[in-house]
């Protein structure tokens, strides 16, 4: 599943990455067979909903809050210095700000039509971004009733 993810980025990047998302899954696996909490059972069936939730979040915190962060270093940077910033003999403008801001935004946009925040993969724990789930799911459906 993370392979969609990792696709195009440096091997540098990729591999932490690649190995955090193996180590959730196996965990997750685990977590699953010797599981006696009857409420996470259904939700740990959905290995594959998950394991796309973990790939989005390993994406968020490598990638794409990195991005975000970036992009609001470059506009601070903009409105005190107007001569711009130079990169690696490549000048970074406005465009180049926009550009990854609105790569986070979309990404944001991602995440908000699945009902999440960027504050959930600001957690690591595979036993609480599962019970996160769970409790995100029976909010929406008490309010649904």
């Amino acid at each position: 599943m993370i392979r969609t993810f990792l696709k195009d980025l440096p091997y540098t990047l990729t591999q932490p990455m690649y190995r955090e998302y193996e180590d959730k899954c196996r965990e997750l696996g685990g977590w699953q067979q010797h599981s006696r909490l009857q409420r996470a059972k259904p939700y740990l069936a959905q290995r594959d909903a998950i394991h796309f939730i973990f790939a989005l979040g390993i994406y968020y915190r490598y990638v794409i809050a990195p991005l975000s962060s970036s992009a609001n270093f470059f506009e601070r940077l903009e409105t005190e210095f107007e001569a711009g910033l130079t990169v690696g003999g490549r000048k970074i403008g406005a465009d180049f700000r926009s550009s990854i801001q609105n790569a986070a935004d979309h990404f944001g946009a991602v995440l908000k039509s699945f009902g999440l925040g960027p504050s959930f993969f600001a957690q690591t724990d595979v036993k609480r971004i599962v019970m996160n789930l769970i409790e995100l799911e029976e909010r929406r459906a008490n309010e649904q009733d």
